[in-house]
């Protein structure tokens, strides 16, 4: 039996026990080539596969590209409408509210922020795996232009991954217009860290940087 290792957490799994990097609902039929995968664990495969559909429903509504409206409106919201994804929707439903975003009318979302960047550093640690064939072994903490963090500032992240460019690799995108990101091991404060920036739908983006341990 061919066995490789997990790439989050480095546990020997089977060659066919893969993880979509990002997940597989982001992607509607037809701009689904050469798609990433990773070897996974079952918990951080299938035990996280609710999390995955919740932030679809997120990331796609939070975007007006004609890709993430046409994908959410005849799937995503179809799909969280069924037998078994019942609960979710309610949830959502029940946390929706109104809002206004650039002088237009919309639906805004409470999300539990602490899954938000769970959702992402399963990403990055997927990519970073990809990338470097091997778990990344540290901290991950991430920022999202769709979802503010209290006790980050943005702008002062931003500035942050502008300075370090320069060091971030421009990955090969096969579907552009659903993900595309880019990386690199970079210096903050004199330390070794890791990089990516994400960007979903053309329009959402995360930034991210992880920190090896004992640093």
């Amino acid at each position: 039996m061919n066995q490789q290792i997990c790439y989050w957490c480095g546990t020997p799994v089977t060659k066919k026990s893969r993880e979509h990097v990002p997940p597989l609902n982001l992607f509607p039929e037809g701009h689904r080539k050469n798609l990433i995968t990773v070897p996974s664990c079952p918990k951080h495969n299938g035990d996280l596969s609710m999390l995955d559909e919740r932030f679809r429903f997120v990331v796609q509504a939070g975007n007006e590209t004609e890709i993430s409206q046409q994908v959410f409106t005849q799937k995503t919201l179809t799909r969280l409408k069924r037998e078994g994804h019942r609960g979710l929707f309610n949830n959502l439903m029940e946390n929706s509210f109104d809002a206004t975003l650039n002088g237009k009318r919309t639906i805004g979302f409470r999300i539990n922020a602490q899954q938000a960047f769970l959702y992402f550093e399963k990403i990055v640690r997927g990519i970073y795996f990809h990338e470097y064939k091997e778990p990344f072994e540290g901290s991950i903490t991430s920022a999202s232009n769709y979802l503010p963090h209290p006790k980050q500032d943005l702008k002062v992240i931003i500035r942050l991954f502008d300075s370090c460019s320069s060091d971030m690799i421009e990955a090969k995108s096969e579907n552009p217009e659903v993900f595309k990101y880019w990386h690199g091991r970079i210096k903050v404060n004199g330390h070794p860290a890791f990089a990516m920036v994400s960007r979903f739908y053309e329009e959402t983006f995360a930034f991210s940087v992880g920190i090896p341990n004992g640093v």
